[in-house]
């Protein structure tokens, strides 16, 4: 009966949602697996000697930082202020944006998965659960502080 009985319109409460560690660790997991593959297969390629193709050998080093780059920068908490202000931290970085920065949310295909804020000029996402409670109030409190964000349904 503590916050439960406050209702996400209630001013003065910061909402915060943060991912389950485990799903996390999960995720960098996999992105690690991943990527001690495709150093196989690059030194596989390299074993073949200098005539190996160092245009493929660049281009599969090109998508390994930028998919770290980009997975790095994938939110794990999202914390709304009493002002409004969306605090979406990463372990790249940390986004503050205002009601009035986002153009567009769109939730993932299934219940758990990757939240994509469209903002001016970039996307930040987030990785979440649908089911959980504080993310909807925090989704529903942006609708009230700015009606013109759309919700891209599939």
């Amino acid at each position: 009966m503590r916050e439960r009985n406050r209702g996400p319109r209630e001013k003065g409460r910061v909402l915060s949602y943060s991912v389950p560690q485990v799903a996390v660790w999960g995720f960098y997991v996999f992105l690690l697996l991943w990527t001690c593959v495709s150093i196989g297969f690059i030194w596989a390629k390299g074993q073949e000697g200098p005539a190996g193709d160092f245009l493929l050998l660049g281009m599969i080093a090109f998508v390994l930082g930028f998919t770290w780059y980009f997975s790095l920068g994938i939110s794990y908490r999202a914390e709304l202020d009493p002002d409004g202000v969306l605090n979406l931290k990463s372990f790249r970085r940390v986004l503050l944006l205002s009601p009035a920065d986002i153009k567009q949310v769109e939730p993932p295909f299934l219940p758990w998965g990757f939240m994509r804020f469209k903002l001016e000029r970039e996307k930040a996402y987030i990785f979440c659960s649908l089911t959980n409670e504080t993310l909807r109030e925090i989704i529903k409190r942006i609708l009230e502080l700015n009606p013109e964000v759309k919700i891209k349904s599939r």
